[in-house]
């Protein structure tokens, strides 16, 4: 995202890390309930917009290869740092420091068994829910036949949906909180299933689910909203043909 002449620049993924609140120590359940304890021997995960680090050190405790990318250069300290703390050696997780709306990204096609984009893939850039299309494209691209994407994402539920300046039908730049500044494109069920298409997706779970949200954003938010989507999906071999 690039601030325009005269507009506020977003605070950024970088100072957001430099705040320890923001570094969450723990997976998300969502990661725990459905990456099963062990499941990875054998397989290749990705980290989309690893943070801090908490799901690389998840899925390499399940015996995934791990390789992950950060948009913020701060990113790769901190978990290189959590990855230590756990007796993980950091030099053996694939980190890698770029921008999610710059494709294709640094991978070759096929090359995971599993990607993981846990409150990061409704960050979209200006061009709002065409830039989600496309990093959608980007995850079918890495993602082997029948590789597993698990991805939580902001809903239409949202209480920052519709508020301030509009990019798109379903894109608003975020005008206070944490992330003040910063596209956001929300989704409802029927466009997660038209961003999942039956020839290129099989659908496993698509649910309303609270999500996590930044510690100073949680004052604007109401108690155990149903706003964030989960959704885990397989990816179906390229030309398959689906039966109704």
């Amino acid at each position: 995202y690039m601030a325009m002449p005269n507009e506020p620049k977003p605070r950024g993924w970088e100072e957001l890390l430099k705040d320890e609140v923001n570094r969450w120590p723990t997976p998300n359940e969502h990661v725990v309930e459905l990456v099963p304890k062990g499941s990875g021997q054998g397989k290749r995960a990705l980290d989309i917009g690893y943070g801090a680090g908490r799901h690389l050190v998840y899925l390499a405790q399940q015996g995934y290869d791990v390789s992950g990318f950060e948009t913020a250069p701060n990113g790769e300290g901190f978990a290189r740092e959590k990855l230590t703390g756990v007796g993980i050696n950091p030099d053996s997780v694939d980190l890698r420091t770029f921008d999610m709306h710059q494709r294709p990204w640094q991978y070759t096609d096929g090359a995971f068994d599993l990607a993981v984009a846990i409150n990061v893939i409704h960050h979209t850039d200006v061009h709002g829910l065409k830039d989600l299309e496309g990093t959608v494209d980007e995850v079918y691209r890495v993602l082997a036949p029948s590789g597993r994407f698990l991805a939580t994402l902001a809903s239409t539920e949202n209480h920052k949906f519709g508020k301030g300046e509009q990019v798109d039908s379903h894109t608003y730049r975020t005008p206070d909180g944490a992330e003040a500044g910063i596209p956001h494109t929300f989704l409802s069920f029927d466009d997660i299933i038209r961003l999942l298409p039956e020839d290129r997706w099989k659908r496993i779970i698509i649910r309303a689910i609270s999500g996590e949200i930044p510690e100073a954003d949680k004052v604007l938010k109401k108690s155990g909203a149903l706003d964030h989507l989960l959704v885990y999906a397989e990816r179906r071999p390229s030309g398959v043909a689906i039966c109704s």
